[in-house]
């Protein structure tokens, strides 16, 4: 074929006349224009979409910060209500001086039980004082919204007093009380909705291009509540946006103001489709008549050429120009386009990106994430927007990115694919971050402090100050000249001094600022703590201060806080007296005074004698009302001479500086005769006497521990002389103490050299004569030592807390030793330890005890617990809880030592124990003594009337077990059968006392 022949098209018109050609062309130009136009339009009509869609986005998120900032003023209000217990005192200068620190905030009320009891600033009305919200049409279904989901739920629009409308932020309060969680009422934050939607810059919008509709779901009955609008027409097409509000959702929907189409932008792209087809025809007819004629037409196809591939790198030239990423993929996801910037993530030319998809170039989970959202693009028909951290690329793209992923369609509506433009919002997130971090920290400042603003213009002595700074101390605002001498008036005489010095270096030429803490005179005719602060701003050619500026804050609640905590920490909360940490530094102070001087002082430890018996037989209250009364008189007879202390529970030490031994114990005979008065606590009159021991600096110590440790021995020297007297510490008691020290010292090794070891006697049934039990009896040989007894051990064990590491290593022995015996095939029914006060009172003795026995493989009913009867006893509703716990387990409890204490008959039947365990005391003299035998007999049958088990201990005469046995005793143990052995020797002895 002869190239300069015409084909296809041309040829198809080369069969027709020019003027014929001319008007197919035009018609078929005509189409092909049009079509473009229409594919133009959907190109502008998306992109007015995007670009509502993200004015939508930015328009919610100011909307919603403005709301957020005012609604944070809800917190404060409620912590201020949980501190003070319900309403607020200065209510409404409270909520005015907080209301500044949260723009948007128009008002605050305090509902207690849903009924408004302070309110201020309710867009310049108070009728609402009174009101019932759960009454309310208005507001009862958010108003009981909030207090069922109990978090903070937005209210309104409400049209209140005064023709205003305006929104509410309502956040729930309740109590505390136990285990239960009651409902106290709301603190409500008002906004005017005007003020809210200027803050959120919704009006300014819509003015210039977008009207608005903003509404949410009614709670009430799911149908949609209007809040505001720019205009009455509805709108037709709009784009949505969700704004998530406390405890409901709000929709924002922006239309154009003019609709999404543009009339004449179509009216003239169809009139430029028309003249551009009529170029085209008469392009056509020119083209004919110069192909008739044999010219140019060849030169006009290689210009038209050229116009596409210029247009073609116009927009090559506009895609790479983006500073975002943005590309284009097809329905299947793979790439048809990017921009340069995607090859810079991608670290790839363009050429190994196109034709490929997300899950050739990054791993799968992130590939199935970008896949995902543009799936969700393809399905909503419209611009998605989502947020994605991209981390693969190194530092240029680490961080979030805003994506907004755009389905694209041809004019047939058939999809092209999905346009997409990523942003990089890190440094954005960031400082809004940092924004709101800002704002916390300046709301929590404001909460705590009140600040007044001060300036200062020395040249005209004018001051000015802002209300806060008159309102702290009940004054109104004033402005005008600097009245120093009324200022001056207004200080503390204590603290004028530092405030005259301060002033004084200020107005000089080196000092540049000052601060000062000083007590003020407020308008009631109290002190009230402030801290100020000036500096200066301004100076003279001659360097003087010209103008001052500064702020003074009310301190007064941290400064009292402040001596509360230090009274607390220094003092005793029920007797007002010092305390051991006070008494020490007193002490502390007197030594080193009368070490210069080479005088002395006298240091008491009192310990008021049968004192629990008063807690346990009239109750706490009682106690406490004695141990003050207590308190008083010491304190009095005392005076000023010397310190009285509490160092707790019925314990009080007396500090005599400079006091001889004489003097000491002349002050310990007026104690005993003062103390030892009858009280009058109530509706009783109570005796109790002081036991009393007595150390002297420098003869027994030269520092705190040592004297207080010295008059604690003494103590319990007078304790064993009888009670109420006193005793002075002395060298053989300095032995005691240094016999402790070496046996807590040794006893702390004692677990770790394995010198701790366990001893089993057997419990004997009475009626069977079978051995049916043992009891674990701890040991201790020590190689500097030897033995040392558990009655001297145990209870320094306990002072010093070894007794928990202890009593555990003892359960876990005993009950390894009782599985090995019942492997062993021997028929013991318990193996019974003793259980200290502090493992029974331990907060988690039943997971310890559980976690022992099932190391052990031993069933819960082999294990016995042994608790004295002062434990028991010493808070027997605690106790009887924990024996609960332990009895639910299967662990079995016992009484040891029963009828040495004070048991009440009451709280016995309500134990869950299965056993007494009659004291070897009243076991001792049996059957010559009588009153011994009457207890005996007494326990056994209240045992038996009780469904309880008794064992007696101790036993070691034929005539005590005949007397037992007679009256019905279970069990016994005692040397009459053996002393406790080891465990080697536990299996030979039950068969001799069996065959026995």
């Amino acid at each position: 074929m002869n190239p300069s022949q015409p084909f296809g098209f041309g040829r198809f018109l080369l069969r027709f006349s020019p003027r014929l050609a001319a008007l197919i062309t035009f018609g078929l130009s005509l189409i092909w224009t049009l079509a473009v136009v229409a594919i133009l339009d959907s190109l502008r009509l998306e992109s007015a979409r995007a670009k509502a869609i993200n004015a939508a986005s930015n328009r919610a998120n100011e909307l919603k910060l403005s709301m957020e900032r005012a609604a944070s003023a809800t917190y404060a209000l409620a912590a201020l209500v949980e501190r003070s217990g319900g309403l607020i005192s200065d209510f409404d200068d409270f909520a005015k001086a907080l209301m500044p620190s949260f723009p948007g905030a128009t008002g605050m009320a305090v509902v207690p039980n849903g009924v408004v009891a302070q309110i201020c600033c309710y867009f310049d009305t108070k009728p609402l004082i009174g009101s019932d919200l759960f009454s309310d049409p208005q507001q009862q279904v958010d108003s009981k919204q909030s207090r069922d989901s109990g978090e903070l739920t937005l209210v309104g629009p409400i049209s209140f007093p005064g023709g205003r409308t305006g929104l509410v932020a309502r956040l729930p309060i309740f109590q505390e009380d136990g285990d239960k969680r009651e409902f106290w009422g709301f603190v409500d934050v008002g906004m005017r909705l005007d003020g809210i939607l200027a803050a959120a810059r919704l009006v300014e919008r819509s003015d210039e291009q977008y009207q608005f509709l903003l509404w949410r779901n009614s709670s009430g009955d799911g149908s949609r509540q209007i809040i505001a609008r720019s205009g009455e027409r509805p709108l037709r097409n709009p784009v949505r946006q969700a704004v998530p509000m406390f405890n409901s959702d709000w929709q924002l929907e922006l239309e154009p103001v003019g609709g999404w189409h543009n009339p004449l932008l179509l009216l003239v792209n169809s009139a430029l489709a028309v003249i551009a087809s009529g170029l085209f025809a008469f392009l056509a007819l020119l083209s004919m008549q110069l192909k008739r004629q044999g010219v140019g037409l060849q030169a006009q196809v290689h210009a038209g050429e050229a116009k596409v591939d210029t247009a073609h790198q116009q927009l090559k030239a506009t895609f790479d120009s983006m500073p975002d990423l943005a590309w284009l993929k097809d329905e299947q996801g793979v790439y048809l386009n990017c921009n340069s910037r995607m090859e810079a993530l991608f670290g790839r030319p363009k050429s190994e990106i196109l034709g490929h998809t997300d899950y050739d170039l990054v791993d799968r989970e992130l590939a199935d994430f970008f896949r995902v959202h543009d799936l969700k693009a393809i399905a909503a028909g419209s611009p998605q927007i989502n947020e994605e951290w991209l981390t693969f690329a190194g530092e240029e793209f680490y961080g979030l990115f805003e994506t907004i992923k755009t389905p694209l369609r041809d004019a047939d509506g058939r999809l092209i694919g999905v346009l997409g433009v990523d942003r990089n919002i890190t440094e954005h997130k960031r400082r809004a971050e940092a924004l709101a971090e800002s704002e916390l920290r300046l709301r929590v400042t404001l909460e705590s402090t009140r600040i007044g603003i001060w300036d200062w213009d020395l040249e005209n002595d004018i001051w000015t100050a802002s209300a806060a700074y008159f309102n702290i101390l009940g004054l109104e605002p004033v402005e005008g000249p600097a009245d120093r001498q009324k200022v001056l008036a207004s200080v503390h005489p204590d603290d004028r001094p530092i405030l005259v010095e301060c002033l004084q270096n200020a107005l000089g030429k080196t000092v540049s600022s000052y601060e000062y803490e000083a007590r003020f005179l407020h308008a009631d005719g109290q002190y009230r703590w402030l801290g100020v602060r000036g500096q200066v701003v301004e100076r003279s050619a001659e360097g003087l201060p010209t103008r001052l500026v500064g702020v003074r804050i009310d301190i007064d609640a941290l400064k009292r806080a402040e001596e509360k905590v230090h009274w607390l920490a220094h003092y005793d909360a029920l007797t007002g007296l010092p305390n051991r940490i006070l008494l020490h530094k007193k002490v502390s102070s007197a030594i080193a005074e009368q070490r210069l001087v080479k005088g002395s002082l006298a240091l008491m430890f009192i310990d008021l004698d049968q004192f629990k018996n008063v807690n346990d037989s009239l109750g706490h209250s009682v106690g406490d009302a004695l141990l003050q009364a207590v308190a008083e008189r010491m304190r009095k007879l005392v005076g000023e001479a010397g310190t009285v202390s509490r160092q707790g529970g019925d314990e009080f030490v007396v500090l005599l500086p400079g006091a001889c031994a004489h003097q000491a114990g002349a002050v310990a005979e007026q104690l005993l005769e003062v103390l030892g008065s009858p009280y009058a606590i109530g509706q009783y009159e109570l005796v109790i006497t002081p036991s009393l021991g007595i150390s002297l600096f420098p003869d027994d110590g030269d520092d705190f521990d040592t004297l207080l440790k010295c008059a604690d021995v003494a103590m319990y020297e007078a304790k064993h002389a009888g009670r109420n007297n006193y005793q002075f510490f002395t060298r053989d008691m300095q032995a005691l103490v240094a016999r402790k020290a070496l046996l807590e010292s040794e006893l702390r090794r004692a677990l770790a050299r394995n010198e701790l070891a366990l001893a089993y006697q057997p419990k004997v049934e009475l009626a069977s004569g079978r051995v049916v039990g043992a009891e674990a009896l701890l040991r201790w040989h020590n190689g500097e030592l030897g033995t040392v007894s558990p009655a001297e051990f145990i209870p320094i064990a306990e002072d010093c807390g070894l007794i928990l590491e202890i009593g555990e290593w003892v359960i876990a022995t005993a009950v390894s030793q009782m599985r090995a015996w019942l492997d062993a095939g021997l028929a013991l029914e318990t193996i019974a330890v003793n259980l200290s006060a502090v493992q029974f009172r331990h907060p988690n003795l039943l997971g310890r005890v559980t976690a022992l026995l099932q190391a052990a493989a031993l069933p819960a009913h082999y294990l016995e617990l042994e608790l004295t009867e002062r434990v028991a006893m010493n808070d027997p509703e605690q106790a009887m809880a924990i024996m609960r716990q332990l009895s639910g387990s299967g662990v079995r409890l016992s009484i040891d030592d029963f009828g040495t204490g004070y048991s009440s008959l009451n709280y016995l039947k309500r134990f869950d124990i299965y056993k007494l365990k009659i004291d070897r005391s009243f076991v001792r003299s049996l059957p010559g003594d009588a009153h011994d035998a009457a207890i005996v007999t007494t326990i056994i049958d209240l045992a038996k009337n009780l469904g309880l088990k008794t064992v007696a201990e101790g036993v070691e005469s034929a005539a005590q077990l005949d007397f037992l046995r007679a009256q019905g005793c279970d069990q016994v143990q005692g040397f009459i059968y053996s002393p406790a052995v080891a465990a080697e020797q536990f299996s030979e002895l039950l068969a001799e006392i069996e065959d026995a």
